[in-house]
């Protein structure tokens, strides 16, 4: 049975509402003010709360915003008066799925409670999904760890071998690996950096895709759309790939390459949304040679592209997503003939 909890400070109001939804075969609990709400909460979490906006002590945007913290998986539907329409309306950026307008009509409150429902049911689901891929992702995690600190791995020739094994059923990741580790080292040294630093962007640029492995190439190479989840397991990559080689000394500054080459130079990437030289040089240096080769060469998830409408879609990035002085040296390389 569904779980509502109705929460409205004006008794004649919470009554009827009480009264409707039980009539609807719903388990309802009810509250008189907000504070109340959390404790009830507390004792049963709902799968639906339908609150008041004004109410006295802790208003309903307060406590949208703490049970959407708490319990993520409830849908909560705010109602207010007419003059509070503007009110409910910002709570949706609060993550509220709906709201009702005073006096509610009981079709309405049905109609928004299916909806709430329909709501939660797609959240548990996704939770239950996303609880599921964590448990495998942690075992493959762990058993990728566990097996490369425990290799000697002191060279960039090792680190290549250690790709080939983790890539031995994909040929198209161990071909882009080793591309945009090629390009990477080739930008490195355009740039002037040191050597050493050379040998970390290659390490970097050859592992930058390590978090995948974790994920699971069932997620990676589905043509249709991702679930929420899945999504959420994606974004998440460059630092499982980090986490995975972070204990391995040789690996340490590359793990940091690997762990931030997805953020962006307007600080609008992922995981962390660092910024400019918050980003360590050597991933913002494989971002690009990553982004090339991923244009002009076939994704599960994309077409191939030309190499013009590549460096033209880099060229249009410079300053958003990548650093200035990178793609300017990348441009001169192309110019240069690669």
């Amino acid at each position: 049975m569904s779980s509502i909890l109705v929460v409205e400070d004006e008794p004649a109001i919470l009554e009827q509402l009480v009264r409707w939804l039980n009539a609807a075969g719903f388990d309802v609990n009810e509250a008189s003010g907000a504070d109340q709400a959390v404790e009830r909460a507390r004792e049963r979490t709902p799968d639906v709360v339908v609150s008041d906006v004004a109410m006295p002590g802790h208003d309903g945007v307060w406590l949208a915003d703490r049970l959407r913290r708490q319990y993520p998986t409830t849908a909560i539907i705010i109602a207010t008066g007419l003059g509070g329409v503007d009110t409910a309306i910002r709570t949706l950026r609060l993550g509220v799925q709906d709201y009702l307008v005073k006096p509610i009509q009981r079709q309405a409150l049905m109609e928004a409670i299916e909806r709430g429902l329909r709501w939660h049911d797609r959240e548990v689901e996704r939770q239950r999904e996303y609880q599921q891929l964590e448990e495998e992702i942690r075992a493959r995690r762990r058993q990728l760890s566990e097996t490369i600190a425990n290799l000697h791995v002191t060279s960039s020739a090792s680190v290549e071998a250690l790709l080939r094994l983790l890539t031995l059923h994909d040929a198209p990741a161990y071909d882009h690996a080793k591309r945009v580790a090629a390009m990477s080292t080739r930008m490195a040294v355009a740039l002037g950096v040191d050597a050493d630093l050379v040998t970390d962007v290659e390490v970097g640029a050859l592992l930058h895709d390590l978090g995948k492995i974790a994920v699971g190439v069932g997620v990676l190479t589905k043509s249709e759309g991702l679930s929420p989840a899945e999504r959420e397991l994606i974004v998440r990559h460059p630092q499982l790939g980090a986490d995975i080689i972070s204990r391995v000394p040789f690996m340490k500054t590359a793990a940091a390459i690997v762990a931030t080459h997805h953020e962006r130079w307007d600080g609008e990437g992922y995981p962390n949304k660092l910024r400019a030289t918050d980003i360590p040089l050597g991933a913002r240096i494989v971002m690009v040679a990553d982004t090339y080769d991923a244009i002009t060469n076939h994704r599960p998830y994309d077409g191939e592209q030309s190499q013009a409408a590549a460096l033209e879609e880099i060229r249009q990035c410079r300053g958003t997503q990548f650093d200035p002085a990178v793609v300017d040296a990348f441009l001169a390389l192309m110019a240069a003939g690669g």
